[in-house]
């Protein structure tokens, strides 16, 4: 526990020193290599996408210089799509759903709905608290190249919604609903009336300011 040597004279913490020097030789790096990959060594590579599950509960002020953006989807079809996409895992002889052995899906659907009220209430107000972005699914699916456009202006650069549609080939394995157009709103098609009664009863008000209905 001695820590004299780290400790230093006021400043920054010692992780926050070490981190932002992990972080600069990451940024360095994965700059380099982006270069590299895309053959023009003239490219100003300025983002590292990196998904959290959590981000409400990150300490926004203690992080790398970051822009945040949050993707909204109605926990609904959440749940929904996951459950599916577990279920043709398993077959598969894997899992997707972080489920114990001794857990069953109804334990952790109480968890993910707690978890989901959290989430939104944090969301209803986080673009005009933080400045940051809400970027709901159901409009990605319905005008991806007008979303891409809004959101490249908001980053400085420019998104090609076309070379989404050129891949979706490869994301076809992630796909439970049929089509991707069919995930908007499947809860309505295969939720069971008690599990959306459950949602409604825990964030219905959530739900509802954030604009998704019963």
């Amino acid at each position: 526990h001695e820590r004299s040597l780290i400790s230093g004279n006021g400043g920054p913490a010692f992780w926050q020193e070490t981190f932002a020097a992990a972080w600069g030789a990451f940024s360095r790096r994965a700059s380099e290599a982006v270069r590299t990959r895309l053959g023009d060594e003239s490219l100003a590579v300025r983002y590292y996408a990196q998904k959290s599950a959590d981000s409400w509960a990150l300490p926004l002020q203690e992080v790398a210089d970051f822009r945040l953006m949050c993707l909204l989807r109605d926990p609904r079809d959440v749940w929904v799509s996951s459950v599916a996409f577990h279920h043709r895992r398993a077959a598969e002889g894997d899992s997707f759903l972080p489920l114990s052995a001794d857990q069953s899906e109804e334990e952790l659907l109480k968890r993910f709905i707690e978890d989901q009220r959290q989430r939104l209430r944090w969301l209803a107000n986080v673009e005009e608290r933080l400045g940051a972005p809400v970027i709901r699914y159901e409009s990605l699916i319905k005008d991806l190249p007008g979303e891409a456009e809004r959101i490249g202006a908001w980053l400085g650069v420019h998104l090609d919604a076309e070379a989404v549609a050129r891949r979706r080939g490869e994301y076809a394995g992630h796909v439970t609903a049929g089509s991707i157009e069919q995930s908007v709103g499947r809860w309505r098609r295969e939720m069971s009336p008690e599990v959306a009664a459950l949602f409604w009863g825990a964030m219905g008000s959530e739900l509802e300011q954030l604009g998704f209905e019963s």
